[in-house]
């Protein structure tokens, strides 16, 4: 169910979030885990800027799992959307929208739009620019303790599945790659509150993607330092300014 003031998913558990408190949203593929690359079913990462409580648990993220198979239908109210997001639903899902004010099509298709397009969040999903493995796809295989699963190093940061977990790229303060062995190596990623991540038995034909990544983190960091450094300066000239005109008033 997808609202003005958020989004709701239904089935065997249910949880909900309200577009404020949504800080990424992220679309990624199904592991292709025979190299078929005929898999149909994708996912979508909701991640909260504050855990969500659901039963005893605090949940820093949700997954949804859409099969191209299925069909979404959504009802809008279009009385109750802005004029933009009515422009960008129209952009987008123009063949899958009815004459009864609703849409309809493959939920990987839909549900993205949707959310995209009334939570004003754009949708993250793999990129060869920010990370290619050794064949081409968008993650590796490996391990987190004794969890196995997959690791997508992504624009949003770096996202382990599953269970999942999305280790936020403006929060990852160092990433470093070691031998496990004669034939995998370890990924040790350090938080800027230094807690720690370790994930092992990765393909050693992985390392210079890996790597790679490891740069294009550093260069974000680089470039949001320098964005924060020129708005604060312009800040402060601002106030200087303001000061100095209102003491030539006096």
């Amino acid at each position: 169910r997808v609202g003005t003031g958020g989004v709701s998913f239904e089935g065997k558990t249910q949880c909900s979030a309200a577009f404020a408190e949504v800080d990424c949203v992220v679309q990624f593929p199904k592991p292709d885990l025979y190299g078929n690359k005929k898999v149909d079913t994708e996912f979508l990462l909701v991640a909260l800027k504050t855990p969500a409580v659901h039963g005893k648990q605090k949940l820093e993220s949700f997954v949804v799992q859409m099969a191209t198979k299925n069909s979404l239908d959504l009802a809008l109210d279009s009385a109750a959307l802005d004029a933009s997001c009515l422009a960008a639903l129209t952009a987008g899902l123009g063949e899958h929208l009815t004459d009864g004010g609703a849409v309809s099509g493959p939920e990987p298709t839909v549900l993205p739009q949707v959310l995209a397009c009334m939570g004003s969040k754009p949708i993250g999903k793999p990129s060869p620019m920010v990370f290619s493995n050794s064949s081409g796809g968008a993650h590796v295989a490996c391990y987190r303790k004794v969890q196995e699963g997959f690791l997508y190093p992504l624009a949003e940061g770096l996202l382990f599945f599953k269970p999942p977990m999305l280790l936020k790229l403006h929060e990852i303060a160092s990433m470093s790659t070691t031998a496990g062995g004669a034939r995998f190596l370890e990924l040790s990623v350090e938080m800027e509150d230094g807690t720690k991540h370790e994930f092992s038995n990765i393909d050693k034909g992985e390392v210079n993607g890996l790597q790679g990544y490891a740069q294009y983190v550093a260069k974000a960091h680089k470039t949001r330092a320098k964005v924060e450094a020129a708005a604060a300066a312009a800040e402060a000239s601002g106030a200087g300014a303001g000061g100095d005109a209102t003491s030539g008033v006096s």
